[in-house]
């Protein structure tokens, strides 16, 4: 009796006394609730997907794969590159120049993998929405069915704080994605523009979802971290996932210049488990 009257009072609570939305202008506001929506998101325990790095080199399409595990549990990575065939010729070969110029390469030919990163990034990082101590609950359901795409669809750089004091948020106006309409707005950070990378948001008008993002530099390292980079995610089994990022900058990795850099998240798998050993070489 007493969990009726209980439920009853919040009920009637609710109606009298509704959460208040931001306006559609209250740029602060909208973010706000952006991070609210994030933090009422619950992770599955283990995923697996791929990743494709791509780009042009010297008019060449060059693609490396690689597998990634995922713990929620403790935000574990294991990162196994793909080996196809042919990988021997484009990987191999040397190159000699002095004061930038090439005097000679044994194989022109070859990829710059060497001088790439390993793609280990979370499949939901939000790259500054949340802070980087932040980890979703996890959700506990084995033999949870593995949800499935929606239909036709192919680590922390800078924070945002409950109450903003990083960023000037301006409300660009109402953008249609490929998910649905979304607020755009426009962040200009306040101070260390090193650490707050976040420079645009897409927040999903319906339910404050974040569907994309703009980024200055990703993964700390160059020539990462000086590109803008366009991020977008993709809804599986309820959740957001990342499905690409991207940039239109050209990246040098030493005397190569390569453009078109993306990666590309596929094939997400829902496990009930890993074995152990899975991320023994990476703890």
């Amino acid at each position: 009796m007493r969990v009726l009257a209980a439920a009853l009072f919040a009920l009637v609570l609710a109606v009298l006394c509704p959460a208040r939305l931001p306006a559609a202008d209250d740029a602060e506001g909208l973010l706000l609730h952006a991070r609210q929506a994030w933090k009422n998101r619950t992770e599955a325990p283990f995923v697996r997907y791929g990743v494709r790095t791509r780009y042009e080199d010297g008019g060449r399409i060059m693609d490396t794969w690689y597998d990634v595990s995922y713990r929620a549990s403790d935000g574990a990575l294991a990162v196994e590159r793909i080996h196809l065939p042919g990988d021997e010729t484009r990987l191999g070969g040397a190159a000699l120049s002095i004061f930038g110029v090439v005097l000679f390469d044994t194989n022109p030919d070859a990829q710059v993998t060497q001088a790439l990163r390993e793609p280990a990034i979370e499949p939901a990082f939000t790259f500054g929405l949340m802070p980087r101590a932040y980890r979703s609950p996890i959700i506990v359901a084995p033999g949870e069915p593995t949800p499935a795409p929606l239909p036709g669809e192919l680590r922390e750089i800078g924070r945002v704080i409950a109450v903003n004091r990083e960023y000037r948020v301006t409300l660009v106006g109402v953008d249609d994605l490929r998910y649905g309409a979304a607020y755009h707005l426009s962040l200009e950070p306040l101070r260390d523009p090193q650490l707050n990378r976040l420079r645009d948001v897409w927040v999903a008008t319906r339910d404050f979802t974040m569907l994309q993002e703009s980024v200055a530099g990703i993964l700390d390292a160059r020539p990462y971290d000086s590109a803008r980079w366009t991020i977008t995610y993709v809804p599986i089994g309820g959740r957001m996932y990342l499905q690409q990022i991207r940039t239109d900058d050209a990246l040098r990795f030493g005397e190569r210049r390569v453009l078109h850099f993306q990666l590309d998240f596929v094939d997400y798998r829902f496990p009930s488990a890993f074995p152990d050993r899975t991320f023994d070489r990476w703890l």
